[in-house]
């Protein structure tokens, strides 16, 4: 251009033929950035790991705000959305639109760290697919409820003790305060 010589990235679209070329000098005006590197596995393994995100609790706002933290690709943000979806799953499973997030935000994530080859990224590797394949734990019935276990009658929760409603509605399976036969 202008007798002056440019360099570009040549970015080809998956499943298309589709090719974008990119100015070197500038590739945020494009709307990208730098790719990760081996530096940045220690902070996105430690984002995995302990981050904490606050979603609503309200499907319709928590479905926008995934959706845009997905849309967004910032691999950062889709670690610590990572975390928060695994630790839903593994407190009480996650609906079947949450699961779905939760695998898409693995999937980009595996992208990523796809193409590097260091200890780091094998590490969040491990861990994403860990993550994927873990199962809801099996909840102890006195836990769930709040109450600490010598808690004896009152009102409770979840079945971990029978409420005066259960007792009324099937009246042999026992006495409020009284424990269930495991």
């Amino acid at each position: 251009m202008s007798g002056q010589s440019h360099a570009y990235y040549q970015v080809e679209f998956p499943n298309t033929s589709s090719k974008a070329f990119v100015p070197v000098a500038a590739p945020d005006i494009a709307g990208m950035r730098a790719a990760l590197t081996a530096r940045d596995m220690p902070a996105l393994l430690d984002s995995l790991k302990t981050s904490s995100l606050n979603l609503p609790r309200q499907w319709a706002a928590r479905h926008r705000r995934v959706t845009e933290i997905l849309v967004g690709g910032n691999p950062f943000e889709l670690a610590i959305l990572t975390c928060e979806l695994r630790r839903w799953n593994v407190e009480r499973g996650l609906p079947d639109l949450d699961r779905q997030a939760f695998r898409r935000a693995i999937k980009l994530l595996e992208q990523e760290v796809s193409g590097l080859q260091d200890q780091g990224a094998q590490d969040v590797q491990n861990l994403l697919v860990h993550a994927w394949n873990e199962t809801r734990r099996a909840p102890d019935p006195l836990q769930r409820c709040g109450l600490p276990p010598e808690t004896e009658g009152g009102p409770h929760c979840h079945g971990c003790q029978l409420t005066r409603t259960a007792q009324r509605r099937w009246p042999g399976l026992g006495r409020p305060g009284q424990r269930r036969a495991e």
